[in-house]
């Protein structure tokens, strides 16, 4: 890697499975393969991960970051490997019939096979932390505090102003997560995170609230 940080990109490393996330300076000449590295040592995997750029599967490991068209302030998705095998058919039931939109429950099997959704409803409630809230709290700030999945659509759920938010900065996202099960949404959610739908909502919502915080001060 080179030593020199005038040309260094920052890279966002999120776990899908935590919503844990790490940014870190790196050379664009950094491979795949040690990329990979770093995402196995900060979420503590063991096994083999999947990482995604904007839901596109980053498979070459001795390709360059610059090469895989990662650039300056990319968030890239950690995946377990195991959980992106199509090994189980997703539950039926905590989908609503003709809430559309494309299935990509098969990269979340994992979460789902050899139990109930009441069982992963319960070990979800006991790995996730307790939401971080302030009053008046912006949609990019709930994000960067609240990391898992669970924990963050469990505030989006009980804040009315975070909901109209995301609905702003990304409809279409709001839409599917209206009316949902709170595990179907979590779902969702983790399904964003490897798209990439959460970073741009996320980088909206702070463009926006920087916006807004230079008019009041004109």
């Amino acid at each position: 890697m080179s030593s020199s940080s005038a040309v260094d990109i920052t890279v966002t490393l999120v776990s899908t499975a935590s919503g844990q996330s790490e940014s870190f300076p790196l050379s664009p000449s950094t491979t795949i393969a040690e990329l990979l590295d770093w995402a196995k040592a900060l979420f503590g995997v063991d096994g083999n991960v999947r990482l995604y750029k904007d839901g596109k599967l980053l498979s070459n490991p001795s390709s360059s970051l610059k090469a895989a068209g990662i650039v300056n302030g990319d968030l890239i998705a950690a995946q377990s490997a195991i959980a992106a095998l199509p090994s189980a058919p997703p539950p039926t039931a905590s989908t609503p019939a003709g809430s559309g939109g494309l299935d990509f429950s098969n990269l979340f099997a994992a979460q789902s096979a050899g139990s109930t959704n009441a069982a992963s409803a319960s070990l979800l409630s006991e790995v996730a932390p307790a939401p971080s809230y302030y009053p008046g709290m912006s949609l990019s700030d709930a994000v960067a505090h609240n990391p898992h999945p669970h924990t963050f659509v469990s505030l989006l759920f009980s804040k009315e102003h975070l909901r109209k938010e995301l609905n702003y900065h990304n409809p279409r996202l709001a839409v599917r997560l209206e009316s949902q099960s709170l595990e179907e949404a979590v779902r969702i959610w983790r399904e964003e995170m490897v798209k990439g739908g959460i970073q741009k909502a996320v980088q909206n919502s702070s463009h926006y609230h920087i916006e807004q915080d230079m008019k009041r001060r004109l």
